[in-house]
């Protein structure tokens, strides 16, 4: 709780993506981003990220709210996925722009199903040479969930994530 206020009040806990479990989670990185209009395409399995412009300049800006589209596949009936939308600096530190839980039920062993996922509504200036993280977990501990134990979750390509910008 005391995290939660003093993001609200303008102070965001900081992260270090440095220690985001890689072998349990999907992390996609974006290329830093620049304010010309070119963000990077994202790279590798797993990287987006960014960071609050603080006096610099803006490279982008997030209004409204993101959604993300993915087809996943477990070896159980239902799953429980969390997403993380960062802004990471160039030092691997990284703000929370906006995150959600997701349970996906009624799947069948091995069934392929496509999801729809509207994070939280943002309101987020990404500097210049920030990159965007998007992390997606099975675990959070800040929630409960309908995971199962000793069972394997994928996300099946492609993944797409829609950013408002304005």
């Amino acid at each position: 709780m005391e995290t939660g206020r003093k993001e609200w009040a303008g102070s965001p806990k900081i992260y270090d993506t440095r220690k985001i479990d890689r072998t349990h989670a999907l992390v996609w990185t974006s290329d830093p981003l620049t304010s010309a209009g070119g963000a990077g395409s994202a790279r590798g399995a797993g990287s987006v990220s960014g960071a609050g412009s603080v006096g610099g300049a803006v490279a982008r800006r997030i209004r409204g709210i993101p959604v993300l589209r993915l087809t996943v596949r477990s070896t159980t009936h239902a799953v429980s996925l969390f997403a993380h939308l960062f802004d990471v600096a160039q030092d691997e530190t990284a703000r929370i722009i906006t995150h959600e839980p997701l349970n996906v039920e009624g799947l069948g062993p091995g069934e392929a199903r496509e999801v729809e996922w509207r994070l939280q509504a943002a309101a987020y200036d990404l500097a210049e040479g920030h990159r965007l993280m998007l992390v997606i977990d099975s675990k959070d501990p800040l929630y409960g969930d309908v995971s199962e134990v000793w069972t394997q979750t994928v996300v099946v390509a492609p993944a797409r994530l829609e950013l408002p910008l304005g």
